[in-house]
């Protein structure tokens, strides 16, 4: 594997994100708008998914974002940490989920359905998941170990 395209540590704040992003596009402008548009809101949805839910821990005090290109494929991933098992949970239910349906928008839709409910609001949405899979065309996994979540959005180039 190659050497990240681009690789940033970020503070956990929101302001860094549009950053992030601007960063991801311009490093996409010799593709198809459509490949640059999808990783751009990937990367901004992965990134708001480790402000929001991540923690500083002593083996990952910041969130770390890179961004490959090999192989024919593009990865985004995010590196963050947190102390919060259930959040981390429902991370890794929502990736099964996505991985063993045939349907990747009939889940998003559910989601978005589902967000209507009160009781769904409180909990948090998780539509940005949904949405790097059914809108963006990633396939999206997950690691966590020592308290490090390691989420890995890939897509093919072409």
């Amino acid at each position: 594997m190659t050497e990240p395209a681009l690789s940033v540590s970020i503070e956990p704040i929101w302001g860094t994100i549009r950053q992030v992003r601007g960063k991801v596009g311009a490093l996409l402008t010799e593709y198809p708008t459509e490949l640059r548009s999808a990783a751009m809101m990937t990367a901004s949805e992965l990134l708001e998914n480790a402000v929001k839910y991540g923690d500083g821990v002593p083996q990952a005090p910041q969130i770390v974002f890179t961004l490959g290109l090999s192989d024919g494929l593009i990865r985004l991933r995010t590196v963050n940490g947190s102390h919060d098992l259930q959040n981390v949970e429902r991370l890794k239910y929502r990736l099964e989920r996505l991985a063993a349906s045939k349907d990747a928008a009939a889940l998003y839709l559910d989601a978005i359905r589902a967000m209507l409910t009160p009781a769904a609001q409180e909990a948090g949405d998780g539509l940005g998941l949904y949405r790097i899979v059914a809108e963006g065309g990633f396939a999206v996994s997950c690691r966590y170990v020592d308290r490090v979540v390691d989420v890995l959005a890939t897509r093919r180039l072409g």
